[in-house]
């Protein structure tokens, strides 16, 4: 694959979720929904992407500020507008990658 095409196409990325067995993928363009499982979308895609729940990768440089909520759980607020949320389990890795420590 062209580098610099995979490239665009990861930074034009706000976020993926998986929901009812279906991942979507948030983009400046729409929603699109691919058959690659979040595993596969992660190992592929590497970072900025980034997991911060079972359900949820995130584009963290589309990250615009993040919030604690209840519970230990944090919300990620988007440059687009939308927030999606890191879960406990993943919050110390996610916190680790955005204060640049190596994860």
């Amino acid at each position: 694959p062209d580098i610099r095409k995979l490239f665009i196409w990861i930074m034009q990325r706000f976020y993926i979720d998986s929901m009812n067995g279906k991942q979507t993928i948030h983009s400046t363009q729409g929603e699109f929904i691919t058959p690659k499982r979040m595993y596969e979308l992660e190992n592929m895609l590497g970072l900025p992407m980034f997991r911060i729940s079972k359900s949820v990768i995130v584009n963290l440089e589309k990250v615009k500020c993040y919030v604690p909520c209840a519970n230990g759980v944090m919300e990620a607020r988007l440059l687009g507008g939308d927030s999606v949320y890191i879960s406990r389990r993943y919050l110390k890795s996610v916190m680790e990658r955005v204060r640049g420590e190596r994860v």
